[in-house]
């Protein structure tokens, strides 16, 4: 029998061990028919192995291998409930008195946050030792960036399962528990910072000593890999034009820094042991300023297995190198198999791996610089394709463009504040960060204009297993690890192209081939959205419980998928109103002062707090909330591309911020007296007012926006009733 593939052991060992991990989430999830049904099937397949059955002739070759894999599979499994069900912390909404030393401080809407570490938690006589707390303060402006912090305040136990999602962040950052204080009911007393907190306030400091706040901001995004301190709409903007990678500490990174070093220390001849020595100490010492996230364990681990193969002269596999990464971190984290971060580091590198040669060769008529590039951005992209679909809901479109022709520039910024941040204490080094400004304010200028640019980036509507098992063997068969005939591979390419696009088409269909609808309720300032055959209600004022059941009862909907309010205030007051309808979640704006109302649903994980630029996916729509100046003005809606605005601010720097941020086609406005200036901008097809119309202006606005084929809905006078429906 002709051999199919190269066998790598460690590819089946972190498919099986990740297999097993995966049905561990199930069997929590959904229960125990699913785990059973694998593990039978595994065994089954074990026993195959021994049988002398001429179709599985094979796998008698493979005995050890297919029970090593069975044992990784429920290793897995086993690794997964252990970690679960360890990890979610005791004495929820007990108060406790709080120590911890100040690792990091960062600004938030209406607040601030900072990471504790070395924290020890007081419950009544009982001490807890944690390593690593997450404090939200309510209010605060000028939160310390040091020190060692006291206060008292409720437990907050992080649930690992949310909404049905591990909570990756929670699990990642060691977050067993959160604390939410408001100003001035902490304390901070000096103390000495962490050696790797002091490092980044020094990096900190000397490039906001040395570059303007912007700059400073994407610098340090660009160095630690923390974008925190970068402006939202910026930052949008970076992910719109595919370049958001940068901040996200990697092999681009690591990869810089490990050829620098190498070439410095061949220059002083130095052997494969000696650089294998250095270059490990400094990646180990950069990891820990970056945090060790997920992307950099693996570039730290890929670079160090390269390394051992050179000192050991053995050939190095990338393949082999990329799954034993990945299955030495998920046997010490199981749960990172469900972090975005880490499966889009891994999925980006395996499309790189697949698809780099094949796509390299297609363009060998492009120059070899940027046939490489090209070819290594279009692999990446391919290769993270269904994980950016389901955790993003968005693919850029011009972000080839803008990784051949602006990575080489960040690479040359990147060694530059890397040789500048040692000799920052320098009295001229100030002078010096002026050659890194100059490109980054390039880099951000070309960002910033390509991402205005009209269908930038597309929306899509995620991903299910099935189509990225289906998108993931495509790319396998177009790799150069499959050996089939040439007829044979394009004819299972177009098989698998076929099945890949009929899987993932109907969930992406254009809007008008779905039959949603947007109706806009006489009456009263709320709407109706279906979608997929669920209901969800938009809320934009004070609702009136009798209206909303005629108009509900009226329109045969008897429960709601989500509910988006648009005003805190005005959910607090809905809530027991709509109830009725089994809402399963409540998505609003940040309200600094908690009320009752929502308290009982916050601890039941029904009420989702929306921050600035934040998006909310709900099956096929998308909620987002706008903030200016930490106050909440504007809430967007989106299904499939269509979009809903609903404006609520009389602030003109409010008004003209949104225009020159929002990257959206608007099909329906609500707004009151802002029709004018939001129609020139973006010509929505209908506009809706939450107030009466009077004489004047608007009677001649309403009638030159019929000439413009608008329509315009006035919801709180009861006689003009229209349903407005977009199918």
């Amino acid at each position: 029998m002709k051999k199919l593939f190269n066998f790598r052991p460690s590819v089946f060992f972190l498919a099986s061990f990740a297999g097993g991990i995966a049905i561990g989430y199930t069997k929590v999830k959904y229960g125990d028919a699913l785990f059973y049904a694998c593990l039978i099937a595994g065994a089954l397949t074990c026993a195959a192995a021994f049988l002398p059955i001429k179709p599985l002739a094979f796998l008698s070759g493979k005995k050890f291998h297919a029970i090593a894999f069975l044992i990784a599979f429920l290793t897995g499994t086993g690794l997964f409930s252990l970690t679960f069900f360890n990890f979610e912390g005791n004495y929820d909404g007990q108060l406790a008195r709080v120590e911890c030393d100040i690792s990091d401080s960062y600004p938030a809407s209406g607040g601030g946050y900072f990471v504790g570490k070395n924290a020890l938690i007081f419950i009544g006589e009982k001490s807890i030792r944690e390593a690593s707390i997450f404090v939200y303060v309510s209010g605060g402006s000028n939160l310390p960036s040091s020190g060692r912090m006291k206060f008292s305040a409720p437990v907050s136990a992080n649930r690992i399962l949310r909404e049905g999602r591990i909570n990756s962040y929670a699990y990642r950052n060691g977050f067993k528990y959160s604390f939410f204080i408001s100003e001035g009911e902490y304390e901070v007393e000096e103390a000495r910072p962490l050696l790797f907190s002091f490092i980044r306030l020094h990096i900190k400091r000397a490039l906001y000593s040395g570059l303007s706040e912007e700059n400073a901001g994407i610098c340090y995004g660009l160095v630690v890999g923390d974008s925190a301190y970068m402006d939202d709409e910026l930052l949008e903007a970076f992910g719109r034009a595919g370049i958001a990678h940068i901040f996200s500490v990697s092999g681009l990174h690591i990869s810089v820094l490990s050829l620098a070093l190498i070439y410095l220390l061949r220059l002083m001849r130095a052997g494969d042991r000696v650089q294998l020595a250095v270059v490990t100490a400094a990646l180990l010492f950069y990891g820990g300023i970056c945090r060790f996230s997920p992307s950099v364990v693996r570039a730290f681990l890929m670079t160090e297995f390269f390394l051992l193969s050179k000192v050991a002269g053995r050939r190095y596999d990338p393949l082999s190198s990329l799954s034993m990464s990945a299955l030495l971190i998920l046997i010490f984290s199981p749960l990172m198999l469900f972090d975005a971060g880490f499966l889009l580091s891994y999925s980006s590198v395996l499309g790189i791996f697949l698809l780099n040669d094949r796509l390299g060769k297609a363009l060998s008529f492009l120059p070899r610089f940027v046939r490489q590039a090209a070819s290594i951005s279009l692999s990446a992209q391919a290769g993270m394709l269904p994980v950016a679909a389901h955790y993003l809901n968005s693919v850029s479109l011009i972000s080839l463009l803008l990784n051949v022709t602006l990575i080489p520039l960040v690479n040359a910024c990147y060694i530059a504040l890397l040789a500048l941040l040692p000799i920052s204490w320098l009295p001229f080094s100030s002078f010096l960060f002026a050659v890194p400004q100059w490109g980054i304010e390039l880099v951000k200028l070309a960002t910033m204009h390509a991402a205005k640019v009209p269908f930038a980036s597309a929306y899509v509507n995620g991903v299910g297993i099935g189509v990225a098992i289906a998108f993931y063997s495509l790319l396998a068969v177009c790799s150069k690890y499959l050996f089939l005939e040439k007829r044979l591979r394009r004819s299972a390419c177009c098989a698998l192209a076929l099945l890949f696009a009929a899987s993932w088409a109907p969930a992406n269909l254009p809007f008008f081939a779905r039959c949603d609808s947007v109706s806009a309720l006489p009456g009263m300032p709320a709407s109706f959205i279906t979608s997929g055959g669920k209901v969800y209600l938009l809320s934009y004022g004070r609702l009136d419980a009798q209206k909303l059941d005629e108009q509900a009862k009226k329109h045969g909907i008897s429960s709601l998928e989500a509910v988006f309010f648009t005003d805190y205030g005005f959910a607090c007051d809905a809530i027991t109103q709509l109830e009725r309808y089994g809402v399963k979640k409540y998505v609003l704006p940040y309200g600094t002062k908690r009320q009752e109302e929502l308290a009982a649903l916050e601890a039941e994980g029904r009420v989702k707090y929306l921050l600035s630029r934040e998006v909310f996916t709900c099956q096929n729509v998308r909620f987002s909330a706008y903030y200016y100046e930490d106050s909440y003005y504007a809430g967007c809606v989106e299904l499939n591309g269509y979009a809903i605005l609903c404006f609520q601010s009389a602030s003109r720097a409010s008004r003209d911020y949104l225009a020159g941020n929002l990257f959206l086609n608007l099909n329906l406005l609500f707004a009151e007296g802002e029709f004018a200036y939001f129609d020139e901008l973006y010509s929505p097809d209908a506009l809706v007012s939450c107030t009466r119309w009077s004489c004047g202006f608007e009677a001649d606005y309403f009638y030159s926006s019929r000439l413009l084929g608008h329509l315009i809905f006035e919801l709180k006078d009861d006689r003009i009733i229209r349903k407005y429906s977009y199918v």
